[in-house]
């Protein structure tokens, strides 16, 4: 039996969250699953540099930022084909549109479940 490959493999995940604490728990999180984390972009406008500048497998997507809703965010993400997962304390039906049929996380979350969470993605 050959030796089994971390869930995110070497996946770069765009991580964006404007909470230092939360953004760099999401970064251990993605790097312990075996996935590379670019950022956190604590900012839409750092965020969206990022997404049209780096090769992106997937975007973890906190929804208000200091200078404003991540939505423009996913649309250049959709554009791309990148999925994306918001991470939000946001009920679903409250989100933005754009953002409202997107997986949604709820803080607080274990890791387990965000990480089999981007792994569905990815088969989709």
């Amino acid at each position: 039996m050959g030796r089994q490959l971390p869930p995110l493999d070497g996946k770069s995940v765009l991580i964006v969250e404007d909470d230092f604490l939360i953004g760099e728990d999401l970064r251990r999180m993605v790097e312990q699953a075996g996935g590379k984390a670019v950022g956190p972009a604590a900012s839409l406008q750092l965020a969206l540099y990022l997404a049209d500048d780096e090769e992106l497998d997937i975007a973890l997507l906190d929804v208000r930022l200091p200078d404003g809703i991540c939505a423009p965010l996913a649309l250049l993400l959709a554009e791309r084909d990148v999925p994306f997962v918001v991470v939000t304390a946001y009920e679903p039906m409250s989100l933005p549109s754009g953002l409202n049929k997107a997986p949604c996380m709820a803080k607080p979350f274990a890791r387990d479940d965000l990480v089999a969470m981007m792994v569905r993605c990815f088969r989709h």
